[in-house]
């Protein structure tokens, strides 16, 4: 799989601080950090799920209505 993220230049700078700091080229430390974090996989089995995205539409439309309130 492969995404491709916008990120600001401060995440930026920090990613690559980061690993530095550990040793590790970029590629490599944030390979790691998504093969070891489970919230990543369970993020992306919800963007898969039809009841999961119906309800998120859902709260969009309420969060939508509470702005102008």
């Amino acid at each position: 799989m492969q995404t491709t993220i916008k990120l600001n230049p401060n995440i930026a700078k920090q990613i690559i601080a980061d690993a530095s700091q550990k040793g590790l080229p970029v590629e490599v430390y944030l390979k790691k950090i998504i093969d070891e974090d489970e919230r990543l996989e369970a993020m992306c089995e919800a963007m898969k799920d039809e009841l999961f995205l119906a309800d998120l539409g859902e709260i969009a439309e309420d969060f939508r209505h509470a702005d102008f309130e």
